[in-house]
């Protein structure tokens, strides 16, 4: 039987039940533990992830492609570097999801000062490296 947040989390998002793996992954980040998470690319990761702040990732289309997803569902999601540098909105609280690349976070002055404040830090669940294979690249 699943339990009260399992249920929820998979009506919000329309599953039937959640893999093993991602079940596990959401209890720790729960419990407020540090997750590594390596699975297929199709393997189910994301689901795990769509409570975070802070998403960095090297491949624009993907982040194009999980802010219009959160968008349609609801929230409030930007894509930092892309479409937008509306660090403002984000200190002011405006977006749940921040997604952004290496690039940005590297390039971009301007925004590694908004990471490092008081008030982004106090919003801040999770950091997610999405394609962390690649870090070495970066």
């Amino acid at each position: 039987m699943a339990s009260s947040w399992e249920e929820n989390f998979c009506d919000f998002f329309g599953l039937e039940s959640l893999h093993d793996h991602q079940k596990s992954t959401l209890e720790f980040l729960m419990s407020g533990k540090d997750v590594f998470l390596s699975v297929r690319t199709g393997g189910g990761k994301d689901l795990c992830f769509y409570g975070i702040r802070l998403r960095v990732s090297p491949l624009n289309a993907i982040m194009k492609e999980h802010c219009e997803f959160l968008n349609g569902l609801g929230l409030t999601a930007v894509c930092l570097g892309m479409d937008s540098r509306d660090t403002a909105g984000i200190l002011a609280g405006k977006f749940q999801f921040v997604l952004t690349s290496p690039e940005t976070i590297l390039g971009d002055e301007k925004f590694r000062e908004m990471l490092r404040s008081d008030v982004y830090k106090g919003h801040v669940g999770l950091i997610v490296i999405d394609e962390a294979h690649t870090v070495v690249q970066w």
